[in-house]
């Protein structure tokens, strides 16, 4: 029993954390709360972002997403998209233009729908002698996002790259010393 202990132990043990930052930089944001709050959120960013085209304006977007409110257990939730413009693109409505402040975030990359993962992300957060969890906005998920990897293909007219199969999950963190 102690040899499967043991082995438990490796297995969900990260090895693979990113120390990143994240730029300040300006968003456009969707947030839905009720039934499917994913792609109710999801589909009125996805319409701005195909309509400016901000994959022509900003290669380099990015994409966020995390629970608004978080649920603690089976209620209702919300869920928020951002995507990263240019300062000075404006926003239509229902969209909401933010500002997102950027810093350090331990960032560990999961095939989509692994968010299990999340507990050994904490894990590793907590038990780092270097890093400690910075809480700090969005509040939703205690400031922890979900980022889409791979946006631009996505959004790109390639049908055959048209999913996101990756995230990246950023905890935000600072130095202990």
């Amino acid at each position: 029993m102690d040899d499967l202990n043991e082995a438990c132990k490796k297995l969900s043990a990260l090895t693979d954390v990113r120390v990143v930052y994240l730029p300040p930089c300006a968003v456009a944001a969707s947030h839905f709360f009720g039934d499917d709050p994913e792609a109710n959120a999801g589909m009125p960013l996805e319409e701005f972002i195909r309509s400016v085209g901000l994959v022509q304006i900003k290669p380099d977007f990015r994409q966020y997403g995390f629970n608004n409110p978080c649920p603690a257990g089976d209620e209702t939730y919300g869920y928020e998209f951002w995507a990263t413009i240019p300062d000075d693109l404006d926003v239509p409505a229902p969209l909401i233009k933010k500002r997102f402040g950027g810093e350090i975030y331990a960032a560990h990359c999961i095939s989509m729908g692994n968010f299990f993962e999340w507990e050994y992300h904490w894990k590793w957060v907590a038990e780092s002698a270097e890093y400690e969890y910075d809480e700090r906005e969005p509040a939703g998920m205690l400031g922890t996002l979900e980022e889409h990897l791979n946006a631009y293909s996505y959004y790109s007219d390639d049908a055959a790259a048209a999913r996101f199969t990756q995230l990246d999950l950023p905890i935000p963190i600072k130095s202990k010393q």
